[in-house]
């Protein structure tokens, strides 16, 4: 039975208010923000792909009987499932886009394995044909183990005044502003010791849609390598969740009306 079972865990919606916590997702049962639409979906498939995929394509439960139906080599019944959609074809698919979006949104600290790589541009000289591509060599010291699940950027502005000068960062750890971090995820992670070395590129190519395609390469010890390559106009935006990591109690209060539980 253990190799010839379809397990689904689920739920059909967020936890209910004051009963339990949908942390860090905002809200509850019944509200339209994501602690109250989005619920677990963990299936065990014996057969149906490499264990430990993750997907963020979104499903609703009544995709899960043509799913089933389709798994288990049944012919789909329309008329019995009109609201719902055969997932299994998209699986490769909807993992491939998934990981293809960059993550906007802020992060603690303690996420980062290494020290940041900087690269400066001049505004006051830089030319606009220069922008069209970006390629910047990296190289990082691994300060502890762990896997490396992609790259974060964030950007530093220096107001040059002429009596004093201003510094606007992005930077995680500190009060968000209305920009944000952002991260690419690489579809399968690069685990990492401390003190290694981990060197590669980022090559960023204007697009005629007013934004890049993002692509890195990194090589570890041992000829290990991981690779991804993500479209800046299809950004993940996770901002919302609530309370963002660096927000001043004053933030929380104007955005939330009220202090974090």
């Amino acid at each position: 039975m253990d190799k010839n079972t379809l397990v689904i865990f689920t739920s059909d919606n967020g936890g209910f208010a004051r009963a339990t916590s949908n942390a860090p997702l905002r809200a509850n049962k019944g509200s339209n923000y994501e602690g109250g639409l989005r619920v677990p979906a963990i299936i065990k498939w014996p057969g149906g792909g490499k264990a430990g995929m993750t997907s963020g394509i979104p499903i609703t439960s009544t995709d899960f009987y043509p799913t089933i139906l389709a798994a288990v080599g049944q012919p789909l019944r329309p008329h019995q499932h009109m609201d719902g959609v055969d997932l299994t074809p998209l699986r490769e698919e909807a993992v491939r886009s998934y990981f293809r979006q960059c993550v906007v949104d802020a992060f603690e600290t303690e996420l980062l394995l290494s020290q940041p790589v900087s690269f400066a541009w001049d505004w006051t000289t830089l030319r606009a044909d220069e922008l069209e591509s970006l390629d910047m060599h990296l190289e990082f010291k691994v300060q502890r183990a762990g896997p490396v699940h992609g790259v974060a950027c964030w950007f530093d502005v220096l107001f040059e005044g002429t009596t004093k000068s201003r510094w606007l960062t992005t930077a995680p750890g500190l009060p968000t502003t209305h920009w944000y971090q952002m991260r690419l995820v690489f579809e399968r992670p690069m685990r990492c010791e401390a003190g290694e070395t981990v060197k590669g590129r980022m090559k960023m190519t204007a697009l005629d849609n007013q934004s890049y395609a993002v692509t890195v390469e990194l090589k570890g010890k041992g000829g290990k390598a991981v690779s991804g390559e993500w479209d800046l106009k299809d950004p993940y935006y996770r901002q919302t969740i609530y309370p963002q990591p660096g927000y001043t109690k004053e933030q929380l209060a104007r955005f939330y009306g009220e202090p974090p539980a």
